[in-house]
Order: structure tokens, then sequence, then C-alpha cells
């Protein structure tokens, strides 16, 4: 059994939710062995029913995969459930377990964790679980036996491309594409890591700052099934960096190209920095839409304490030059690391306002507050500064609450809830996403007041994120009530 937890408020916000591409490559193995099934808590309200009908005396394991925040949360109310009526080992995988395995394999509705990728180890769980084996040589996995945690090493980092494609048939692909300008978009994944050491970033630990990725030949293999098969008009490449391997990308953008799709990437500035004007063109030929940029930060200092690649002015340079080209470029950024000031959280909303004038096709995602990511160097320097890191996983479930931010006072806790929220209507991203009219009116109307509320960090009174919030409760209560039941 897998499960898929909800994730947050984007679930509501979209037409439908993304792929679970999480679960679904980690029992890309598996699956062609046993008998597989998916449950989606952001698909079926009555996943508990479809939980009861699904598992049974055979069922071998029922899995879930986590991030460091609330969707900690829906696992533990999906886990305490199964518990009650199964008697299969609940096995958490994905990042936070990765990251922080003592919390969360201490916890009552844990048994098993997997550490890292979790294809293979996955596939060698399920056979010893069957067989009734030991689990003593299954590399990657931590478990409890008798209230004993027992920690097997890690196992290695896996050749993406022996591995076969994901498991389509588990879901109802029809109900993954969220349409972004109109069109079916599908979430897609073809190389892991990243070769930076930016000292806020999982990548570091779980991929050991290792980039991989499958051959552009075996991508375009991969690209056409879901164009043919499931009539995906877009793909959004959830590579955690893509321009990596130059010359891999020329072979791929041409066959990008024939396909007819557009397509979004996740990229850095040092990529885009060796990019000519003929290879530009080439990218926007070849249908690219949309590329997503980690700028984080406008303060010199914290992108040093980063060690984030690309000056303040590399920025600049290179949303000055795509200005004049058909792409959206979509600014990331990232505040309240430890020891920011507000003076420097300034210059990160000044070059964001900056950004926006100097290209109009520019849009921003909310300015993100520091999640401390165990294992990496910020997070040592965030417990320095008076982060009190969780004690358990109901607590790093609530990661993304303000007020866990213990190294800020209240009112920098205030100032940053205000900035995430303000900063999500600065820009026309209601352009590109179907939603309904009345959100697109509201966010061009509402627009002038973000803008003066950002350049002057005044957040006080914030009587439309009351508001937001009520229409976003009624919005998942609305959607709810429409979703089809799961069998």
């Amino acid at each position: 059994m897998l499960l898929q937890p909800r994730i947050g408020p984007l679930d509501s916000l979209r037409t439908s939710p993304t792929m679970p591409l999480g679960l679904l490559h980690a029992a890309s193995l598996a699956a062609r062995e046993f008998d597989t099934r998916l449950i989606d808590q952001r698909l079926d309200p009555n996943w508990k029913t479809s939980l009861e009908r699904a598992v049974g005396p055979e069922t071998l394991a029922i899995c879930f995969t986590a991030y460091t925040g609330p969707m900690i949360l829906s696992n533990l109310e999906m886990a305490a459930h199964a518990r009650k009526i199964s008697g299969a080992p609940l096995v958490w995988g994905g990042i936070h377990p990765t990251l922080e395995s003592e919390t969360t394999i201490s916890n009552h509705f844990v048994d098993i964790i997997v550490r890292g990728e979790g294809e293979q180890v996955l596939l060698e769980l399920a056979r010893a679980l069957k067989r009734r084996q030991s689990l003593d040589n299954i590399r990657g996995i931590w478990r409890k036996v008798n209230g004993e945690i027992r920690r097997n090493p890690d196992a290695d980092l896996l050749d993406l491309e022996a591995l076969p494609e994901i498991p389509y048939h588990l879901v109802d692909v029809n109900r993954y594409m969220p349409r972004h300008g109109g069109r079916k978009c599908l979430y897609f994944q073809s190389s892991r890591g990243c070769p930076y050491a930016c000292t806020y970033c999982y990548n570091t630990r779980f991929n050991k700052q290792r980039f991989r990725a499958q051959s552009a030949e075996k991508t375009l293999e991969r690209l056409r099934l879901v164009v043919e098969k499931f009539g995906a008009e877009e793909v959004f490449f959830v590579n955690d960096n893509f321009f990596v391997n130059l010359e891999r990308d020329r072979t791929l953008l041409a066959g990008l190209e024939k396909l007819g799709i557009t397509w979004q990437i996740q990229v850095d500035i040092i990529a885009l920095k060796r990019m000519d004007d003929d290879f530009l063109n080439l990218l926007q030929g070849s249908g690219l839409k949309k590329m997503s940029i980690g700028i984080e930060s406008g303060s010199p200092r914290i992108r040093k304490l980063m060690k984030k690649a690309g000056s303040v002015e590399d920025i600049e340079t290179i949303v000055r030059r795509l200005a004049s080209r058909n792409l959206i470029v979509w600014a990331n950024f990232l505040t309240a690391c430890p020891t920011e000031t507000r003076e420097e959280l300034k210059q990160s909303t000044d070059l964001l306002l900056k950004l926006h004038e100097i290209n109009p096709n520019l849009r921003n995602s909310p300015m993100y507050s520091y999640t401390p990511c165990p294992g990496t160097s910020m997070y040592e320097l965030a417990i320095k500064e008076g982060f009190r890191p969780p004690k358990t996983l109901e607590e790093w479930g609530r990661i993304g609450s303000w007020e866990v931010f213990s190294w800020q006072d209240r009112p920098g806790r205030k100032l940053h809830e205000g900035l995430y929220f303000v900063s999500n209507f600065i820009d026309h991203k209601t352009r590109e996403y179907d939603v309904p009219a009345v959100v697109r009116l509201l966010s061009d109307a509402y627009r002038p007041i973000a803008k003066w509320r950002i350049k002057h960090l005044n957040f006080d009174f914030l009587v439309e994120k009351i508001l937001a919030d009520w229409a976003l409760r009624l919005l998942e209560r609305k959607k709810a009530s429409n979703a089809p039941i799961q069998h």
C-alpha cells in the first residue's frame, strides 16, 4: 500500500494535484513484482474507507513519503488509522525520514524507515517481508525490533539509467495534470541531485552533492509516452537543477522541439550565465515556457552564508537579458535565515521589486521563510542562533508554523508571515494558472497595495490575510465535497 498525504494550500488552488512522484518512483521496481495500490488523501475524502477495503491479511507494508512540515501530520493521521486496521509494518521514506531519522523511527506509527532512494530498497524489503526473512542485510533501512532501533548501513546511490518507467497504472493520470494556461501539465523527473553546496539545501546530504541524470535518449522516450498515452501538453521537470550537462541538454532540446510540447524547469544563475544567445534561442525554440531560478537573497552577505553561486549583479544582468524573450522567469526567494537582519531582508525585497521593473515577464514565489534542514551547515548555525530542534515527529510536522522559528522574536515572526502572504500578489501569476475569475480580479485589484506593503515592509492590520484564509478553507471544503470516491 502506498499512501499519499495532503501537502498544503496549493493542493486546493491548483485545478488538480500534482503526480505523487515520490511514491511512484519508489515503487517502480516493486510494482513489477507485487500487487501495489495507491490511495491519495488529496483526491479521496473517503480515504479511510478506501484503505479499509484495500488492506488485508496479505498486505506486506503500508508506505508513506514525507518532507519536513505539515505533510508529516497528514501522514500521521493516515498511519494511526492504518495501525487500527492492519498489522502490516508502517514504512516511511523520503527526504525527512532520511535527514531526521532518529525522531522519525522513534514514533509509535513508524516501524521501518527507508533512508535515501527507495526503488531498490523497497523491492528488497517487500521480498523479505513476503518470505518472512530477516531484514538484517537490507541496506538503506532502519527499523524497530522489540522496541530496539536497528540501523542498517545506507544503500548506494542508484544508476537512474537502469530504472524502469514509473508505474503510471497505479493512478488515473488525467487526475494529476493541473492546467497551466489551459494546457494539461504533467510533473516529471529525469535527473536527481545538484553539484552545488548551498548550506540550506537537503541535496548536500540526500544526494551527496552529486548530479545524476538519465540519458537524453531515455528521457525523450519517456516523454513520448506521456504525450502519446496521456495527452500531456506541458511538462514540468522537477529535477533539482536542470542545466548541468549542456551537451546532454542540447540533444534533449532538439527532441523536445519535435514533441511539440511546452515545458518548465528549475535552473541556477551560473548555468544561465554561461549560455550564449544561440543557446537561449535554442531554448525558446524548443518550447521552454518557464524557468524557475533560486535567487534566494539580495544580500551579498547572506548569499555568501548560503554559498549561493552568482552575485546580485549577475542576477540583474541575466533577468535583463531574458526580458526580450517570451519566457516566464520565476524568482524564488528565501528569507528569515539565521543572522539575517531587517536591512538584509530589505535588500531582498528591493531586489525583487527591481527585477519586476527590469522584466515584465518575471513572476515570483512567495518569499519563503527558512525551514531548518537537519544535517546542513545552516541548520547548525540556526541552533547556535537559538533554534530549538523539535524532539518528536509531531513537532517536526509543525515546523512550517511561524511560532517554531524560535530565533526570531514575535514581531519578526509577524513580519515574515505577512511577507510570505503579501508577496504572492505583486505579479501576474494568475494569468498562467487556471484559477477562478474572481481570484484573478481580486489579485489584480490588490496588487498596488501588496507592492506598497512589500516596499515598506509594513504588514500591520493584515485584514486581507484573514479574508484569504477564510476563502481558502471554503475552497478546500468545496473541493472535498465534489471529489469522487476512489475504489
